[in-house]
């Protein structure tokens, strides 16, 4: 059974799946999910895989110093939990806001990262 696990990170609880040995896979959930989502995918993947799910803050919300959870704020944040894990060169799968989150993130950092899945994600040709 999975045990929810909790990190400070700038001050903020950042609850978390970890499951598994292995080249390492994050899972982030989209707008309105937490890590739970992916309860039920994580003991699959773990026979294979390190893998952590994290919930995100709320988008739009704002952290103890004041600074709000943004497509630019939560790429930083997640860029934090990662080296606060030791976790290189993963595979990201994101969910939806999870999904734009990884864009970001991988846009900015491409070689930190093995493989990105985008699931459900929220973006529109013109």
């Amino acid at each position: 059974m999975l045990k929810k696990e909790v990190v400070k990170i700038d001050g903020r609880n950042i609850t978390y799946y970890q499951s598994g040995i292995g080249k390492p896979i994050v899972l982030l959930p989209g707008l309105g999910s937490d890590c739970s989502l992916w309860t039920f995918v994580i003991p699959y993947l773990a026979r294979y895989y390190k893998v952590w799910a994290f919930s995100l803050p709320v988008y739009g919300t704002r952290d103890q110093y004041g600074h709000i959870y943004t497509f630019r704020t939560l790429p930083k944040l997640l860029e934090k939990i990662l080296r606060k894990f030791n976790i290189e060169n993963p595979i990201l799968i994101g969910h939806s806001l999870g999904s734009l989150v990884s864009l970001v993130y991988a846009t900015k950092h491409p070689k930190s990262i093995k493989k990105m899945i985008l699931v459900s994600s929220p973006l529109k040709d013109k």
